[in-house]
């Protein structure tokens, strides 16, 4: 298994697939359905950020995963202390590649480049439908907020 750094925005936005799908059923008042065009056109504009890093996993020669983290920075305000660190904006395997790894081994490897670039931290979130907190857990990453919404 391997990692590496992609500009390929297509391809990025071809992972994005079933991760904006699934949002898109569980949440759709919040979640547009996937549009490979807009979101090609979308990963372009990050990509060319230096605020944005992707990386692709691939088992042999293979892509089956992808993670795409983001440089945040937050101000100090009246009652949290300035922050500054990597967020973990989004990870997916492909559904051929899932429980064989890829997921531990992408998580590590965004961790070790936060490392690398001096983050003190990484940060990511998830929604609720989707059942991932233990995975999160068992990686050593503590939950310590959620969020309600009532519609009205």
């Amino acid at each position: 298994m391997t990692i590496k750094p992609c500009d390929d925005a297509a391809l990025l936005a071809s992972f994005h697939r079933d991760v904006q799908e699934a949002h898109h059923q569980w949440y759709p008042e919040l979640f547009k359905p996937f549009d490979h065009a807009v979101m090609t056109c979308m990963i372009k504009q990050q990509v060319a950020s230096t605020a944005h890093f992707f990386y692709v996993a691939y088992l042999d020669a293979s892509p089956c995963g992808f993670v795409h983290l983001e440089d945040s920075h937050r101000d100090e305000n009246a009652i949290m202390y300035e922050r500054h660190f990597m967020e973990c904006a989004a990870i997916a395997v492909l559904p051929d590649a899932q429980k064989l790894g890829v997921g531990r081994f992408m998580l590590h490897a965004a961790e070790h480049l936060a490392k690398e670039k001096g983050y003190k931290g990484i940060s990511l979130n998830f929604w609720s439908a989707n059942q991932v907190q233990s995975f999160y857990e068992d990686a050593g990453y503590q939950i310590f907020r959620q969020c309600a919404f009532k519609g009205l």
